[in-house]
């Protein structure tokens, strides 16, 4: 698995700042180049301009290099970047030109102008990067240490709707779990009023089950396999919060995964309790091609 760059947009949050620490940890472990991004809006960028205050300057750079030495142990190799313009547009851009392998973002910002909702700009980012997409939640969320990202007793989440990119981004999660030596939970959510496979014969639970062993023996490493039956989107992060999960690894496409809202993806980042790994469309259908003749359940 290939991290060679990782871009993290911060806004000086307290949940950016929480995103950077596990950008700064994700570098760590794979000696990645890191690429700080602080975007202005034009708005606040206009009011500076009158009081002949530059946000662009040496003074506003080093503001952002002390927010991220206050967050974690910079590498001398860092890039600091700070742009003018609308956040995720920019960030979708700076990733593109800086050949970043991985965005790491706060899924809640600063109030006012500076504001970046997920509903907003994080969606925006999922719906248009060409890479996979590290949605870190405020503090609090879940029972994960924001000062030792990726620490927790527990797996590595992936849950899988038996479409082609869920089934592609299980893989993606099994490839992370072996990096990060973690457990593996391969998990599937059952409508309580989902009809059974036609000519199955078992209800909807055992076909569930049966399919997901396949695709486990398919992954291998032996992973966990759980199927659980109600909301998907609640019981994603339910289990996620009681196995003490330290990531969610999912797709954005798929059946009923667009990254938008009342959609099972969109809910989960808005409501997980721990990270969630989100890879966008174009990234889960590079998975699927890559992973269509090594999957037990076919990936077409």
């Amino acid at each position: 698995m290939r991290v060679g760059m990782i871009a993290c947009p911060v806004d000086f949050s307290d949940c950016s700042k929480r995103a950077l620490r596990h950008a700064g940890a994700l570098a760590s472990h794979f000696g990645s180049t890191l690429g700080l991004l602080h975007v202005v809006d034009p708005m606040l960028a206009g009011a500076a301009a009158i009081h002949q205050y530059d946000l662009f300057g040496d003074e506003a750079r080093a503001d952002l290099r002390r927010f991220a030495v206050s967050a974690i142990d910079l590498p001398a190799t860092s890039d600091l970047t700070i742009v003018q313009g609308s956040p995720a547009p920019e960030i979708v851009e700076y990733a593109s030109h800086r050949e970043a392998d991985l965005i790491v973002m706060g899924t809640h910002g600063l109030t006012g102008v500076r504001k970046v909702l997920f509903g907003s700009t994080a969606s925006r980012v999922l719906r248009e990067s060409g890479v996979p997409v590290l949605a870190v939640p405020p503090a609090g969320s879940g029972h994960e240490d924001s000062d030792t990202p990726f620490r927790g007793p527990g797996p590595i989440v992936a849950p899988v709707d038996f479409s082609a990119e869920s089934e592609a981004a299980a893989f993606l999660a099994a490839d992370v779990a072996r990096e990060l030596s973690r457990p593996l939970l391969l998990l599937h959510s059952v409508d309580r009023h989902a009809k059974p496979a036609a000519g199955s014969g078992n209800d909807a639970v055992s076909v569930a089950e049966a399919v997901l062993h396949r695709l486990a023996d398919s992954i291998g490493g032996d992973p966990d396999v759980c199927v659980v039956e109600g909301v998907p989107a609640q019981e994603i992060a339910r289990c996620a919060l009681e196995r003490e999960a330290i990531l969610i690894v999912m797709a954005l496409t798929g059946t009923n995964q667009q990254p938008r809202p009342g959609s099972v993806a969109y809910r989960v980042l808005s409501m997980a309790p721990v990270p969630v790994l989100a890879a966008p469309p174009i990234v889960a259908r590079r998975q699927v091609a890559a992973c269509e003749c090594r999957s037990a359940v076919p990936c077409c």
